[in-house]
């Protein structure tokens, strides 16, 4: 029987009737509206709400039974603490694990992290004392009402930007999938440990937005933003000199001696000595770096090496590690005109790359692929089951390994990995004359004058 008789014999007829009766014009927004909430964006928008829903009781019910300190709220915690610590013995000492410790053990009640090592961890705050002293705020308030602010700021900044950068790029509401990308996994992750990763996403939009623009050196200077984590960084430096975006460079380069110079006004060269010592510590496979949960070719390769022997999946990390930073760079020598119609691609193809191959990755990093991903599913030019993959494989390989984190990294690594070659192909298939694609650049730059 055929599934579509309704639609073509009732439904197209009354919606091609304009200036009927009151009910006919009722029953052509009633339709409409059901269209669009079940267009494979809104199948998506729901599949994330059920997932997200299911997985937010899960930690509820963690919370109600062992309190919210062992299951949600880390990081912010580490945030609270390296503020008293910067406040109290100035930010050098931020970096002293067993200090910064004593105090997140005292924000949670105990008075020596010893008696609860099975239970608790430090956990440390990698960031130059420019972006601590931003954390100094967090004083005014006990953790756990800052804990809440903080979560409210954070899931209004996610959802506010993606407003925006829908707004301001013309997305259409039926191939809108904010819905699934405010809850996707790394977006929750996000939020359910306090990380900074939600304003991490603006200034990556605004990096992605303002390049789409042709605005090259504003869009660089919201690049150097992300020297909060400026491992997110280790392939657009040098993709940046492959495309010749020198303005760009400029911007990052503006931004990172103007971050140099706060940290050594606010914490000296000791604190910026000590901060280069925590990071260079991530290269071991200490309990502070966990690279078993890592979503990256580190991860895979630490978790191979138990069941193969060490050299050969470590041979297999590394040739992965060359492969997909290659394909990621790959877009940019193929695009170095200066207004890039595939910005959004190179921008997503890039951060995906880099979330594989960087040393140091966590899944909720990947928060940082929700502007690219929304713009170009957004805009129909990626796939919609590609974005489904994205957003639903984490959860589903989440509820698959029974809520053990430690299997659940395959799903997003891979899912990484299928947006760099998505990002590949689509390169490779859609090159076309200069002329040509010049006539479709940027087509909306001037939609709304924002920044």
């Amino acid at each position: 029987m055929d599934q579509n008789w309704l639609p073509r014999t009732v439904c197209r007829p009354l919606l091609a009737v304009r200036g009927a009766s009151p009910a006919v014009s009722r029953f052509r927004t009633l339709w409409l509206a059901y269209r669009s909430r079940w267009s494979p964006a809104g199948c998506i928008n729901a599949a994330a709400l059920a997932l997200a829903t299911i997985y937010g009781l899960v930690i509820l019910q963690g919370v109600v039974r062992d309190g919210l300190y062992a299951w949600a709220g880390s990081d912010f915690r580490a945030y609270r603490a390296a503020a008293e610590v910067a406040h109290d013995y100035g930010y050098a000492k931020v970096y002293d694990l067993q200090l910064l410790g004593a105090f997140e053990s005292h924000l949670v009640g105990f008075s020596e992290p010893g008696q609860f090592r099975t239970n608790f961890v430090t956990v440390d705050v990698p960031y130059l004392p420019a972006y601590l002293v931003l954390f100094q705020p967090l004083l005014l308030v006990d953790w756990t009402t800052g804990f809440a602010i903080w979560s409210a700021l954070s899931l209004a900044a996610i959802t506010a930007y993606l407003l925006v950068l829908k707004r301001s790029t013309g997305i259409h509401s039926s191939r809108s999938i904010g819905l699934a990308v405010v809850l996707s996994f790394p977006s929750l992750y996000s939020l359910r440990w306090g990380q900074v990763n939600p304003f991490l996403l603006i200034a990556l939009g605004e990096f992605l937005r303002l390049g789409m623009r042709g605005a090259d050196y504003r869009s660089g200077l919201w690049l150097g933003a992300l020297l909060v984590k400026p491992q997110t960084l280790i392939l657009f430096a040098p993709a940046l000199v492959i495309a010749h975006r020198w303005r760009m460079l400029l911007g990052l380069l503006t931004m990172a001696v103007a971050v140099i110079l706060v940290s050594l006004a606010v914490g000296g060269v000791e604190a910026l000595a000590s901060e280069a010592q925590l990071i260079l510590s991530y290269s071991a496979d200490g309990i502070t770096a966990q690279p078993s949960i890592m979503p990256n070719w580190r991860g895979m390769a630490v978790r191979l090496a138990t069941q193969i022997p060490p050299t050969i999946a470590w041979s297999v990390a590394i040739t992965g590690m060359l492969l997909t930073a290659m394909c990621a760079l790959s877009l940019w020598h193929r695009a170095r005109r200066p207004h890039s119609r595939a910005f959004a691609t190179m921008t997503l193809g890039t951060l995906a790359a880099t979330c594989s191959v960087t040393w140091y990755s966590l899944i909720d990093t990947g928060l940082l692929l929700s502007a690219p991903l929304f713009y170009l599913a957004g805009r129909g030019r990626l796939p919609v089951r590609i974005a489904a993959a994205w957003i639903l494989a984490p959860y589903l390989a989440l509820f698959a390994a029974a809520i053990d984190l430690s299997l659940n990294p395959i799903a997003p690594f891979l899912a990484n990995l299928l947006l760099v070659t998505w990002s590949a192909l689509t390169f490779h298939r859609s090159a076309v004359p200069e002329s040509t694609a010049m006539a479709h650049e940027v087509e909306w730059s001037t939609d709304v004058p924002l920044g």
